[in-house]
């Protein structure tokens, strides 16, 4: 069995997001063997780095969209990828392109190379590894692991989605921004 687990906010849930964790599944698949099954889960942290933790009415709305389409979910309290790592070994972490920087960049690791390098190899001794998708960067354009400068030494544990295999040019941001423009404007008691 091939266990996928895909961290997000889903805020909200949307095609890129499923479309990413079934083709993470096929990458895989290709690369350990057709005959494996996929298992993915998803999982929403109650803490999440640089971000508010998620209140409990969010969380419901949130849990929702996994619920009413099948979509197994996991709610934790892991912040870092190391935590999650402890709770689901064995698992590829499905990551964009952005999450994956920030997964290499020694500023998260008190500025030291040497302690991102340790942390990423102790992700890869519980059996992790990522699983990097793209995204889009500005009008048309594509980022994804082919343009990212990983240290040869965990470079094995990062295996990139390529565009010809994912490419949607849609974000989560960008579905709040057109709904909170579409959305009517609320009235007050005084309006009427």
């Amino acid at each position: 069995t091939i266990k996928l687990l895909y961290p997000g906010s889903f805020k909200p849930l949307h095609w890129g997001h499923t479309e990413l964790a079934r083709v993470a599944g096929v990458v895989m698949k290709r690369i350990l063997g057709e005959d494996k099954k996929v298992v993915i889960t998803y999982e929403i942290s109650a803490t999440i780095v640089g971000k508010k933790d998620v209140n409990e009415d969010d969380f419901k709305e949130r849990l929702k969209q996994f619920t009413d389409a099948n979509h197994r979910v996991a709610i934790t309290t892991a912040k870092l990828f190391v935590e999650k790592a402890k709770m689901f070994p064995d698992h590829g972490l499905i990551v964009g392109v952005d999450t994956a920087r920030r997964v290499i960049d020694p500023q998260y690791y008190a500025n030291s190379e040497d302690k991102m390098i340790a942390a990423i190899e102790e992700i890869a001794a519980l059996g992790c590894y990522f699983v990097v998708g793209g995204r889009k960067v500005g009008e048309g354009e594509w980022d994804d692991m082919n343009n990212m400068v990983i240290p040869a030494r965990i470079k094995k544990y990062f295996r990139g989605i390529q565009p010809a295999d994912f490419r949607v040019d849609i974000s989560s941001t960008e579905i709040r921004a057109r709904r909170a423009s579409t959305e009517p404007e609320k009235r007050s008691e005084d309006d009427e």
